[in-house]
């Protein structure tokens, strides 16, 4: 999921390229990305009232729509909204998962668990760069 959000927060500006402003692409990029920050929050904050397959797939949908909605509707706001479904998706994910593999491990293994899980996240902001440049030029 972090490798889709980051080549999306690169690859989303250059497609709006063609139909809007810089400055219009910047604010756009600041609420989607405000937008989906916070649906996690509240995600994260109220999701144990959620049983836990609702919950994933939750995550997973968003993260499977921020995918698939710029490939299928060609139109700036879905671009936009494949932003929010993406940052949604990767920091919500992130926090619901690092619960749940936390809680899973015993104690002594828990703080090499939880870094392991953000290495995965940083190899995801490693790659989704990487991703973009490809899917780019």
């Amino acid at each position: 999921m972090s490798t889709s959000y980051f080549a999306l927060l690169y690859t989303v500006p250059r497609l709006l390229e063609q139909h809007w402003t810089p400055n219009r692409i910047g604010v756009t990029t600041l609420i989607t990305l405000a937008a989906g920050s916070a649906a996690s929050l509240l995600f994260t904050r109220y999701n144990s009232r959620l049983s836990s397959s609702i919950a994933r797939i939750t995550i997973m949908s968003a993260g499977v729509a921020a995918a698939l909605v710029p490939l299928v509707i060609a139109s700036p706001a879905a671009y936009a909204a494949a932003t929010a479904f993406a940052v949604f998706a990767t920091t919500a994910g992130m926090a619901w998962y690092a619960t749940q593999v936390g809680n899973a491990m015993p104690n002594p293994l828990r703080a090499t668990t939880l870094g392991l899980f953000t290495l995965c996240y940083q190899l995801g902001g490693a790659f989704g760069p990487a991703l973009a440049t490809l899917l780019i030029a």
